[in-house]
């Protein structure tokens, strides 16, 4: 999305622009439909000369218009790519971790948190991957879980990768039906692409519901999830 500085100067430049169009069309009216001015220009060589300067400097105007807006367009794009850098997961094109405590953040009150669900994921094969064939073979297991993960995702809530081998998805106004029916949806992409690769990916995840934790801060519904990866029972996709 452009940023309101972009917004203002490219309207500064279709006004510009516009003036410049309004200015031209004068002037070629003024022309056309004037025989006695036509005649005083081709014949009064001041008059002549004041005329070509006047059309050299429109269509140089209209020129550096045109240079001002492919400028224009190639810092919006730099801009694009320099958020996309600062808030996506260069690997993964996910959120990132940044973007991950910038959600955290977002939930200051315990009214916004109230009903918020959480739930961490990680692949639980991956050490395995890297281990017994290569990192190559593990990013590609990553980018692939990712993949699955943001298709599923997306349509309930914040997915993104909170760091390493740890993924979330928090979802507002969230249930244990809601929760169950995304981790179903998951579990059945996952399911599908086992069968078409050989490269098996397994996953593991724990989530918590803030309607049952009453935590004030989203951090501790993320490591209320996380010891229960480590330290209870893990469930598995």
């Amino acid at each position: 999305m452009e940023s309101n500085y972009f917004k203002k100067y490219k309207l500064l430049k279709i006004v510009q622009l516009a003036i410049l169009l309004l200015i031209t069309i004068t002037c070629f009216l003024l022309l056309l439909l004037n025989s006695s001015l036509r005649y005083s220009i081709f014949y009064n060589q001041n008059l002549l000369i004041l005329c070509c300067t006047i059309w050299i400097l429109l269509i140089s105007g209209f020129f550096f218009l045109l240079c001002d807006f492919s400028r224009m367009k190639d810092m919006v794009s730099a801009s694009h790519e320099l958020n996309r850098a600062a808030y996506l997961d260069n690997l993964t094109g996910i959120p990132n971790r940044y973007s991950c405590d910038l959600i955290f953040d977002s939930y200051k009150t315990e009214e916004s948190i109230a009903d918020i669900g959480c739930c961490v994921l990680t692949i639980s094969n991956l050490l395995d991957v890297n281990q017994i064939k290569s990192h190559d073979e593990g990013d590609t297991i990553i980018q692939n879980f990712c993949d699955l993960l943001e298709g599923v995702g997306d349509r309930y809530g914040f997915v993104g990768r909170n760091g390493g081998n740890e993924f979330l998805i928090v979802i507002n106004h969230c249930n244990d039906t809601l929760m169950n029916e995304f981790l179903e949806q998951l579990s059945e992409e996952l399911a599908s692409y086992n069968q078409l690769h050989t490269n098996q990916l397994k996953i593991a995840y724990e989530y918590a519901l803030n309607q049952k934790e009453h935590v004030s801060r989203f951090a501790d519904l993320v490591a209320i999830c996380c010891h229960n990866l480590l330290e209870k029972d893990i469930h598995s996709c």
